[in-house]
């Protein structure tokens, strides 16, 4: 959900002390990235994931405040409506069990949460964007009670000049619409992937995460609706860059980078060139905190108001050295709890295969994964991207044909256990892959047996789910 805000309002005054402070912050960062002082031990993965409260008709119930209030639970939090929340996951040292633990994990968080919506009468999913989401129900008093978000979509409308929000979403059907406020943003939730990295490999496994986030959106997508229209297999994507389109900064080609997007491109020496392009983009929420400079609270903050899909996150060690991971926002929450860590595991594994690709960035330019990452959300497993060398291929046959063993072999360099990867890379995630299904195939494939019937949609993929199965042994 990101931090509460004191305020909804802010000086210039404040603005500036703001600045001045992340400016400190930042220069002592690069100063930490200088002197090595970035933890290199012990590298952990985590994960965040998005959920949505449904009501009997299983339309979304705007009632988080309550559900949080009976759960009890510090890494159960609000989003930014009142019918979504979040599970924060612990972090898991990057080992032998890795993926069981995190599922054990979820499992136990999942079923704490189902547990006391049941009892409210609620149920609970996991879903790109839900079906049945209608655009009476993305509206201002829907929002969470957080100041955050009241001062966060009143800045977003600022800094757009009063523009309202557009979607514009042009898929198999099409939609386009205004809305007065942000609260489009919360018709996207995802499942966020964390891994750990060291300043030996920073440079190498971002640079990757944005190589791999086409094969992610292809593989994991699993948002074809929106408001009765199937648009993009991956809608979330678009849904959400246009429910808070700003332009971030004009890099040095003068093309305008937006807040939500790809990048500026591919790091050329050192992650610390991407704290050096937050400096340029405009505050949103200039939170004054009670802080020493190493903490990192401004510089932080501010980057969580920056939403690239392979997103930098920095924390203090208790060691006085830098905690350094990559949050890939690229997949969708859901199907099932088993699919999002075999997602996991495939994210991981992918990711840490292409940084050790030689010559990654020269064999796929940054424009080509700029475009490939935008037709695989728009096509899904269907989408043809561009490979090495300008070779055209198609995501599915990619995936199988040439990624799925050298991913494999990444998660067994890191110690991982070979049945445990076969498990969920092989059994649960190539199966799924081969029999041509991620999570928007097969809502469509539902609304191509039975129509356009959302709400039996919602009802048969809530039913699935429940059953604890992987997706590719789903009934229709």
């Amino acid at each position: 959900m990101g931090q509460e805000v004191s305020q909804l309002k802010y000086s210039k005054d404040e603005e500036a002390e703001f600045k001045n402070k992340l400016n400190k912050e930042t220069q002592l960062l690069f100063e930490k990235f200088l002197a090595k002082s970035v933890t290199s031990d012990n590298l952990k993965c985590g994960y965040e994931i998005e959920g949505w409260l449904l009501d009997a008709k299983q339309a979304p119930t705007a009632t988080s405040p309550k559900f949080i209030e009976r759960i009890k639970d510090q890494d159960i939090v609000p989003e930014i409506s009142q019918f979504n929340f979040e599970i924060n996951g612990a972090p898991h040292l990057l080992g032998k069990n890795t993926f069981s633990n995190i599922e054990k994990d979820i499992k136990q968080k999942w079923e704490r949460c189902e547990n006391v919506a049941n009892m409210s009468g609620w149920d609970i999913t996991t879903i790109g964007s839900l079906p049945t989401v209608g655009q009476s129900d993305l509206v201002i008093k829907n929002m969470s009670p957080n100041k955050r978000y009241e001062a966060l979509n009143k800045r977003v409308l600022r800094e757009r000049g009063g523009r309202k929000i557009h979607l514009n979403i042009s898929g198999k059907e099409s939609f386009n619409q205004k809305f007065p406020d942000v609260m489009t943003e919360s018709a996207a939730t995802s499942m966020q992937v964390h891994l750990g990295v060291n300043l030996d490999n920073a440079k190498q496994t971002y640079n990757a995460s944005l190589v791999a986030s086409s094969i992610i959106a292809g593989t994991c997508a699993n948002s074809p609706f929106l408001f009765g229209k199937e648009l993009w297999d991956e809608t979330r994507v678009p849904i959400f860059e246009q429910s808070v389109e700003m332009d971030a900064f004009t890099n040095s080609y003068g093309e305008k980078i937006k807040r939500v997007s790809l990048g500026n491109g591919y790091i050329k020496n050192c992650a610390s060139e991407l704290f050096s392009e937050n400096r340029n983009v405009n505050v949103l929420l200039p939170e004054i905190f009670n802080s020493k400079e190493d903490e990192f609270r401004h510089l932080s903050f501010h980057n969580g108001t920056i939403w690239r899909w392979t997103r930098p996150i920095i924390t203090q060690d208790t060691n006085g050295k830098v905690n350094l991971r990559f949050e890939q926002r690229v997949p969708s929450a859901g199907p099932s709890n088993i699919d999002m860590v075999a997602n996991m595991a495939f994210i991981i594994g992918l990711t840490t295969h292409l940084s050790k690709v030689e010559n990654l960035e020269g064999l796929i330019p940054f424009y080509t994964t700029k475009f490939n990452f935008y037709n695989a959300c728009k096509n899904g497993l269907d989408a043809s991207i561009i490979w090495y060398n300008g070779q055209q291929i198609n995501i599915k046959d990619l995936v199988i044909n040439h990624l799925i063993e050298p991913t494999k072999n990444a998660l067994l360099e890191m110690g991982m256990d070979k049945d445990e990867v076969d498990y969920y890379l092989i059994d649960v995630f190539l199966k799924r892959v081969k029999m041509n299904l991620n999570g928007s195939n097969w809502q469509k494939n539902f609304v191509t047996t039975y129509g356009k019937d959302f709400k039996s949609l919602t009802k048969a993929y809530v039913g699935n789910q429940k059953s604890g199965l992987p997706l590719w042994r789903w009934k229709i």
